[in-house]
């Protein structure tokens, strides 16, 4: 079964690997509702264009997550952050292909359990503790 999402402009459904990024963030539309539409992103309003005005196709293990609610900035400025000599052994269990082959950064915390943010496409795990 092919995964799907709504278009945020034309509100109907897209399959997710006949999907266009037009901007440099994670959500995804129909190519025919991003050419018309000049105004910035309409999930997160970013007006930064991808250089080449397109993106290479969408492959990912799991679904990257933008109505993610994990406020990063603020995980970012607690102490809940993992020991960075576990990282390696994390990064090395991320189901996220892209992220890794796009040297994405991505930020680890201890909160009882684990739970890896990626700052680029917004995708979240969580894992039990590997250490």
């Amino acid at each position: 079964m092919e995964e799907t999402n709504d278009c945020a402009i034309c509100f109907n459904c897209i399959n997710i690997n006949n999907s266009y990024q037009k901007w440099n963030c994670s959500h995804l539309f129909h190519k025919t509702c991003t050419e018309s539409w000049n105004k910035g992103c309409p999930m997160c309003r970013t007006r930064e264009l991808f250089n080449d005005g397109h993106c290479e196709p969408v492959t990912w293990s799991i679904s990257r997550n933008p109505r993610n609610v994990l406020d990063l900035v603020r995980m970012k400025n607690s102490n809940m952050f993992l020991q960075e000599n576990f990282e390696p052994i994390y990064q090395n269990n991320w189901k996220d292909q892209d992220c890794i082959g796009l040297d994405h950064k991505i930020w680890y915390f201890n909160t009882g359990g684990v739970i890896a943010i990626c700052e680029n496409c917004n995708t979240v795990q969580s894992y039990n503790r590997l250490h």
